[in-house]
């Protein structure tokens, strides 16, 4: 029974002279007229994240940015709830909390990080041409630049695309033969990564196809021949042929004598065609937000509760540091829904513990 105004966009909250939150200025999308929303009860922030404004995230959170080259984000979320909140006087989390993926897929020579672009907001945009390359989760083996292993594979997303942080480019190359599927039914990852499994030959062809022809993977009669359309040369096309070497070795063994990866997690490198493609972080979100209490209330620079304002979702705060943790699948959206829940009867007076 209640109106819905769609196309609109936050401008400012506000305040009257006790510092309650009494309502927003809105601005609409289609003639730029301002509208005043006065709240009774209160107002319930859900703006999302600032993945999509290029200065908030080189500012909140460069390690993440440095280590990203493609986004699955929408493109809308620029942090504007956020800023509005923190202008009127709320707290905002001190640590980045980015949901990266290990799956953005780029050309070789292509470096982790920003680059420009005419058509994006803000005039940057990472490189990477496609959304997100679900079988880059897979723990294959990968290697840096110099063609030598850098991590144990079998770990977290964003767990890879963090120790690439401190390689040549912030990227990584991961390496795989015709078995891809066989690998990763044994594998057997969890959260959406499960997908490369789950979706059988068909997506998995269907993905690595995507990547083939946006010039991101390489599918190879040979170890030597991929070496080269990776740009493997000299000293590091001869360290990464001796590291494919190698991990046949491990996997001989089913021991992971360098890195101490599961065996199971362990893949033969023998069976051509052989496929090889450079990876950094997918950015989907950020986490980074305006501290709460366990009522959903925003607090501010002191950490009282901020009458009159309450904050869910991706610009909500006091949950994550440092990144989002995604073996914990679904964890964003529970605690969302949780809290606009308990938001709504707070206002309401439906909940007064």
């Amino acid at each position: 029974g209640y109106d819905v105004d769609f196309k609109t966009s936050l401008a400012k909250l506000e305040k009257n002279s006790e510092g309650r939150i009494t309502g927003i200025i809105a601005q609409s999308t289609e003639d730029d007229h301002f509208i005043r929303y006065n709240a009774n009860k209160g107002v319930l922030l859900a703006c999302g994240g600032f993945p999509g404004n290029p200065y908030m995230m080189e500012q909140l959170d460069p390690l993440g940015t440095s280590v990203t080259t493609a986004c699955s984000y929408s493109p809308a979320d620029k942090g504007y709830g956020i800023r509005a909140a923190v202008w009127a006087g709320a707290n905002l989390d001190k640590e980045a909390a980015p949901m990266l993926f290990d799956r953005g897929v780029v050309a070789p020579g292509v470096d982790g990080g920003y680059v420009d672009s005419d058509t994006a907001f803000g005039g940057k945009a990472f490189p990477g041409k496609i959304r997100q390359y679900n079988p880059g989760t897979q723990p294959f083996l990968k290697v840096n630049r110099n063609g030598e292993r850098f991590a144990n594979e079998s770990c977290p997303y964003n767990d890879i695309v963090y120790a690439a942080a401190h390689q040549p480019g912030r990227v990584y190359a991961q390496i795989c033969d015709a078995n891809i599927l066989e690998d990763a039914k044994r594998f057997h990852t969890i959260g959406c990564s499960a997908q490369t499994r789950n979706g059988g030959e068909k997506y998995i062809q269907g993905k690595m196809d995507e990547a083939i022809e946006a010039g991101a993977l390489f599918k190879c009669d040979t170890l030597d021949e991929l070496a080269d359309k990776m740009g493997f040369t000299g000293a590091a096309k001869d360290t990464f042929l001796a590291t494919v070497e190698r991990y046949n070795e491990l996997y001989d063994k089913q021991n992971d004598e360098d890195f101490g990866k599961p065996a199971y997690r362990l893949s033969a490198i023998r069976t051509a065609p052989f496929y090889g493609c450079w990876l950094g972080a997918s950015l989907l979100t950020t986490e980074q937000g305006i501290a709460i209490n366990e009522k959903g209330q925003a607090l501010d620079n002191n950490n009282q509760p901020m009458e009159g304002l309450y904050i869910t979702g991706d610009m909500s705060g006091s949950f994550f540091a440092n990144n989002y943790p995604c073996l914990m699948a679904g964890v964003a959206m529970g605690r969302t829904l949780t809290f606009a829940m308990k938001a709504v009867k707070q206002m309401s007076g439906l909940d007064n513990a």
